[in-house]
């Protein structure tokens, strides 16, 4: 056995610093982080200091990562990822991330940013510095009849359901668009939708479509030329808010998947129809 811990700890996940000296173990029970030595010559660890994970009054820890002398455990109890600060082998609290969602189970940070899978919120956001939510939408759920794909893009053409349940982000800048992709793949979230609202999707899109680990697609997809270019940028599946003959006839001419909404047609897609 590699380690000890006191009883009662619930030892949850646990990540290693980066020069490999020591252990940070998230207790889920006791809402703690306890740091160990590692010694790898003999694959132990020895409990060198227990510290408060968060000082919310129901502490539940989920997952923890280390990033240089920063280390990063969600809270489920609060719904908040607790930055803590590593001097040796001492941890300081340092900032706290508020999460528009309850329940974060896994989070990654790349690229800066830190990139929360959310389990009660059916939502996954991206925090950018210092904290502040900027990316993230609720998806539904799978629906009982939908299969379990093997990979990203292992999908037939045709049926809404094989677009399997997916993040919605929203790209303000496309440089950030590989390492948001980065993020979503390190946290097993192969298949991303990319909002058209904003200026840079297109080219976020180009940006991440070529990766083999990831499906991408858009939306919200109002009309043909929409969907025209959200499949010139590289898109996989389109999603519509509503029924649209326009936008399922040209996906379906493209061999391309479509999700459309219920309503037959919203009205909204009138005046962007006009432009």
């Amino acid at each position: 056995m590699a380690a000890t811990l006191p009883p009662g700890s619930g030892p949850r996940h646990a990540v290693f610093t980066d020069d490999g000296a020591a252990l940070v173990i998230a207790g889920e029970l006791d809402g703690r982080l306890h740091v160990a030595r590692w010694d790898a010559a003999t694959a132990t660890a020895v409990p060198v200091g227990s510290f408060p994970a968060c000082d919310c009054a129901t502490p539940a820890l989920a997952h923890v990562t280390c990033h240089g002398d920063s280390i990063l455990v969600g809270c489920r109890g609060c719904s908040r990822i607790r930055e803590h600060l590593m001097v040796g082998l001492t941890l300081t609290p340092g900032h706290t991330f508020d999460l528009p969602g309850g329940c974060p189970r896994h989070h990654a940070l790349v690229d800066g940013w830190l990139v929360v899978a959310l389990q009660e919120g059916h939502a996954v956001v991206a925090l950018a510095p210092p904290g502040r939510s900027s990316a993230g939408r609720p998806f539904p759920p799978r629906p009982p009849s939908s299969p379990q794909p093997r990979s990203p893009h292992e999908h037939h053409h045709g049926r809404p359901h094989q677009v399997p349940p997916h993040p919605v982000v929203v790209i303000n800048d496309a440089q950030r668009a590989a390492g948001l992709a980065e993020a979503l793949v390190a946290g097993g979230l192969p298949v991303a939708e990319v909002t058209l609202r904003t200026p840079a999707a297109l080219d976020a899109i180009a940006a991440i479509a070529g990766r083999e680990d990831l499906l991408v697609g858009a939306g919200s997809v109002f009309n043909a030329a929409q969907a025209r270019d959200a499949l010139a940028a590289g898109a996989r599946f389109l999603v519509s808010p509503g029924l649209d003959e326009d936008v399922v006839r040209f996906a379906d001419a493209q061999g391309v998947p479509v999700v459309p909404g219920r309503s037959p047609r919203p009205r909204s897609c009138g005046p962007c129809r006009s432009g």
